[in-house]
């Protein structure tokens, strides 16, 4: 064998165990990410997998917290379409009206009992309690 045929051996070698281990990397990676749906995705994909743990995220509805015995009651939407959601537990600090929230739940009996409920802020967030600007 010439030694040019050896090299482009060895080159087609290491380019395909280099693919091989590319993409088993990206197969890991893709099961690890979690996106979360809006309040439409959630709708048009909901009939599709019901009673399978998702994630949720949008605002919180104006005037839709209601504290109830032991748990919260408020209303996801992302302006378009909207979500009812059941918590029992502890609500972040940042959670308010109008602002961003992602959750984890269920799909059961027309609303969406949650698991975890995390808050988001802006690019601007300063922690409670401390006033910018003095």
């Amino acid at each position: 064998m010439k030694a040019r045929n050896k090299r482009i051996i060895k080159l087609i070698f290491f380019m395909s165990i280099f693919s091989l281990a590319t993409w088993f990397i990206l197969q890991a990676l893709q099961q690890q990410i979690q996106l979360y749906l809006t309040p439409s995705q959630f709708w048009s994909q909901i009939n599709k997998q019901p009673n399978k743990q998702f994630k949720l995220g949008g605002l919180v509805k104006k005037n839709s917290i209601k504290f109830k015995n032991n748990y919260v009651e408020f209303i996801v939407t992302d302006l378009k379409k909207e979500v009812k959601v059941i918590y029992k537990g502890l609500l972040p600090a940042l959670f308010k009206e109008n602002k961003g929230v992602v959750l984890t739940g269920l799909w059961q009996t027309n609303q969406v009992l949650a698991t975890q409920v995390l808050a988001k802020h802006d690019e601007n967030y300063t922690p409670p309690g401390i006033n910018v600007g003095e």
